[in-house]
């Protein structure tokens, strides 16, 4: 039998923090343990007030600060469900879906509603709840969004993952936040 498998997440991560980075890796490390690909998708969705930054701005940030992780850069997939039938196109039959605690039980509910139907058919579909808890790692994005707004770039860049991009990541979401 020769599945094919794949661990992903779906995540607006505007901008991406610490918490995001825990998510990411989570992936990474539950494809690498099981041999299989790995794949992060993001929204697209941007505007001034919670969303900053441009789908090509996160691809960027992620990049750098996590360059070898493969980040989905196609313009099809605009939410889970998107994700989901993309995966289902490329032959995946084993998917795992990881979120942050807090969206654990509705993106499950949501992804197991829509399988075996006409939007996508996955043999193997789990959500496993992982990363992104502001409770364990003290960061949201709109603790970080609220700093930047506010002029706070030491508060800020308590959150970002890679100091090295803290000032760039900073000026950018300031930016897009107008």
């Amino acid at each position: 039998m020769n599945d094919k498998s794949i661990s992903v997440t779906f995540g607006r991560m505007n901008p991406p923090h610490s918490g995001h980075m825990k998510l990411i890796n989570a992936v990474k490390q539950h494809a690498a343990e099981n041999k299989h690909d790995h794949m992060i998708f993001l929204s697209h969705t941007q505007d001034s007030k919670k969303n900053p930054l441009s789908l090509s701005q996160k691809n960027h940030f992620l990049k750098k600060m996590s360059p070898d992780t493969n980040v989905y850069e196609g313009s099809d997939v605009k939410s889970p469900i998107d994700m989901m039938k993309h995966l289902n196109k490329k032959g995946y039959d084993k998917v795992h879906v990881f979120v942050g605690d807090d969206r654990h039980q509705e993106i499950n509910n949501l992804l197991q509603q829509y399988n075996h139907t006409k939007h996508y058919d996955i043999k193997h579909l789990e959500v496993h709840s992982r990363g992104a808890d502001s409770g364990s790692i003290g960061m949201r994005a709109s603790t970080m969004r609220a700093a930047a707004s506010s002029k706070k770039f030491s508060e800020f860049s308590k959150g970002v993952p890679d100091k090295a991009h803290a000032r760039e990541l900073y000026k950018a979401t300031r930016k897009g936040l107008r």
